[in-house]
């Protein structure tokens, strides 16, 4: 086999097409196989962008490869922060019980809550940072382009912690927060969600355990809103259905208890991703993918506007209704 039919004698027989790639980028990757011998039989092998090792040349990793090229060199997509994503995607598909929220799900959470500057933010679960991260970009200004955050905006995300039982992601978790140029690895290793330590335990029973977290929630706050998430958002570890819960602590300034109010309910019908839990991204009328003004794939979801990319979706109709209730965090 040699390096002028390779991709196309790899590609042939599968459900793999390269049509969304220029010829000059399929060539690219083609002069960088390499052909070796292994068990008596000529192999194709790469050197992986992200890993930076050989691997075997299938016809996933063809795809793979010509994206993050794509990425890389035309989009000016950081190749550390790609190469995080791969360390985040092996530690979250362990069998743990771990799901990882998906981007879009995170910024319609971080624009609800609509963090401000000087303000503290804990995320108890935190798995990969990923809530920490996000609203340090919001806090910054950067939001949708996840620029590395400058030094003069630093002091405003130094309050913004995660806390994680497992030591692995953990690990992951703080090289993504000095990635993002936080400057600091506010990430603790502990498990806030031991129920040994609970100072009140209920009986270990899961339908006990059930009751006294939701009567724990309504007498210690005010539930603002419920948004029900497609069945496919955590697809394809997990088809169980989930919902996000927005929560305020009951205080006499920022939330003064009251017994009757308003919640907002509602239900995404647009996952952003398929069955097998690849994102579905939005394209132009030519079949191309469609960027947004930061060189970024959209997802094409309902859970917000990216930044005006999409029609306005969950996390703008709870701002409108979050001003009209006068909530303390967008008064």
């Amino acid at each position: 086999m040699t390096k002028d039919d390779i991709i196309s004698a790899i590609i042939k027989d599968t459900k793999y097409h390269l049509y969304l790639f220029t010829e000059d980028e399929i060539d690219v990757l083609r002069n960088k196989v390499l052909i070796k011998e292994t068990r008596g039989r000529k192999t194709p092998f790469i050197n992986c962008i992200i890993r930076d090792k050989e691997i075997q040349l299938k016809p996933e990793e063809i795809v793979r490869q010509l994206y993050v090229a794509r990425l890389t060199h035309q989009y000016g997509y950081l190749r550390k922060r790609l190469a995080f994503e791969y360390l985040v995607n092996k530690s979250a598909k362990g069998k743990k019980g771990q799901y990882f929220t998906p981007r879009h799900v995170i910024d319609m959470c971080v624009q609800r809550l609509n963090s401000k500057r000087g303000e503290y933010m804990i995320d108890k679960a935190s798995g990969s940072c990923a809530f920490p991260v996000h609203t340090m970009f919001k806090l910054a200004g950067h939001f949708f382009s996840s620029e590395v955050i400058p030094e003069e905006e630093q002091q405003n995300v130094l309050k913004v912690f995660g806390i994680d039982f497992d030591k692995k992601t953990v690990r992951v978790a703080r090289t993504f927060n000095l990635i993002a140029g936080d400057g600091e690895t506010n990430v603790l290793h502990l498990n806030t969600l031991a129920f040994d330590r609970w100072s009140d335990k209920p009986e270990k029973d899961k339908k006990c355990i059930n009751t006294y977290i939701r009567e724990f929630i309504a007498q210690h706050g005010r539930i603002l809103a419920v948004v029900g998430l497609d069945g496919k958002t955590f697809k394809p570890h997990t088809g169980s259905k989930t919902s996000v819960l927005f929560f305020q602590k009951w205080d006499d300034t920022l939330c003064p208890k009251v017994e009757d109010y308003p919640i907002f309910f509602t239900v995404s019908e647009k996952a952003g991703n398929d069955h097998s839990g690849d994102y579905i991204y939005l394209k132009n009328g030519n079949g191309h993918y469609r960027l947004d003004r930061n060189g970024h794939l959209i997802v094409d979801h309902d859970l917000h506007n990216h930044d005006g990319e999409l029609p306005d979706g969950i996390a703008e109709a709870f701002n409108d209704w979050a001003k009209k209730e006068k909530l303390s965090f967008w008064e």
